[in-house]
């Protein structure tokens, strides 16, 4: 049972490690606004993932910047989102099973994977990958935007699952009516500058 999980394991981080080099060549969206550098991210990691090596963060970092440029997200809005989920912990799960830096259900995972072009059932404990957890988490927020359009109705949707947002009526109801939503979109929007400035003051140590 361990080998096989282990050969699963390692299977996605193969499929991951190739699917690295397509994210740049196969984009054909146009690249979002640089909003930070990639000396800026991965200070701006070495502060929040201290356990982490500097080659996995670097690894990190750049995967984070081919995904940003693929689905238009900002890196600053990506890291606040992990901030508020996961404060940069790989491996935390919460009481309701959502596992990693993004906090995905393996459900959601899975419903996602074939978006990011990964056609093997994934696993919680794959989920402690974080490029991995990174790439199924941006996926989805692509997922979430195609649905709902604007950022802060995407956030909410993220944050109470998009049946639930469409069923209570987020976006015709408007945020104000859900207030801890609301302020989960808020903090996270917040992050964002926050973020920027923090990877630049970093950066420049």
């Amino acid at each position: 049972m361990a080998t096989k999980t282990s050969a699963t394991f390692f299977a996605v981080g193969a499929l991951l490690f190739s699917l690295c080099g397509q994210v740049a060549m196969n984009s054909t969206e146009p690249s979002r606004k640089l909003d930070m550098t990639q000396e800026e991210v991965r200070a701006f990691l070495r502060s929040k993932m201290k356990t982490m090596t500097e080659i996995k963060r670097a690894d990190l970092a750049l995967k984070l910047s081919q995904l940003c440029d693929r689905t238009g997200f900002n890196m600053a809005f990506i890291l606040s989102v992990i901030e508020h989920e996961s404060q940069f912990r790989p491996a935390v799960r919460s009481n309701r099973g959502a596992v990693g830096l993004m906090q995905l259900q393996p459900t959601t995972a899975n419903f996602v994977a074939p978006m990011a072009g990964i056609h093997q059932k994934i696993s919680a404990r794959d989920l402690e990958n974080p490029i991995l957890n990174l790439t199924l988490g941006i996926h989805y927020l692509a997922h979430l935007k195609a649905r709902f359009g604007d950022s802060s109705y995407v956030l909410g949707a993220y944050n109470m699952g998009p049946a639930k947002a469409h069923s209570l009526g987020l976006r015709t109801k408007g945020l104000a009516q859900f207030s801890k939503v609301r302020a989960y979109v808020v903090g996270i929007h917040a992050g964002e500058n926050k973020i920027r400035v923090e990877g630049r003051k970093l950066a420049a140590i």
